[in-house]
């Protein structure tokens, strides 16, 4: 089983969140699933070329993830 959709914290601890996201891509596995990454620092550096081709949504903010952006993030990927 796999799943529709992964969010995914640019910041996790075990692994930066773009590589992640560039391994799921180059899977044959897991490039299909949908890919949202979240950033809270607003660092420019994580909004490089190769962190946004990798992704169908990538949010930035200074504030928690709202549970309005979020859902509507998803609406829009359909």
């Amino acid at each position: 089983m796999q799943p529709d959709l992964i969010l995914l914290d640019i910041e996790i601890p075990i692994k930066e969140g773009h590589r992640l996201c560039r391994e799921l891509r180059e899977s044959e596995q897991t490039k299909d699933i949908k890919l949202i990454l979240i950033n809270n620092d607003n660092n420019p550096m994580h909004k490089s070329w190769d962190v946004l081709k990798s992704t169908d949504f990538y949010f930035a903010t200074k504030n928690p993830l709202s549970k309005n952006n979020l859902i509507q993030s998803l609406s829009d990927l359909d």
